[in-house]
């Protein structure tokens, strides 16, 4: 999950694990301003065991980002 505010639809996000894209181009939709926080889910990542590395790349502006959250499915 990662929480986000936006005040336009224009934002954009990647995440890469160990320097592999592992989601590109997350569309960040408007939340209302940019101090209005929404959480967004992006489902279906994948990552080996173990330690990893990553990164949150910011692929167009216009938004906010406050954290990001992994959740185990089982």
């Amino acid at each position: 999950k990662l929480n986000v505010a936006s005040d336009n639809k224009k934002g954009r996000v990647s995440l890469a694990s160990n320097g592999v894209f592992i989601a590109k181009e997350i569309k960040i939709s408007g939340t209302g301003g940019l101090k209005t926080f929404k959480t967004i889910e992006i489902k279906n990542i994948p990552l080996k065991e173990g330690k990893q590395s990553i990164k949150v790349l910011a692929d167009t502006g216009y938004f906010n980002f406050n954290y990001l959250q992994f959740i185990r499915q089982m």
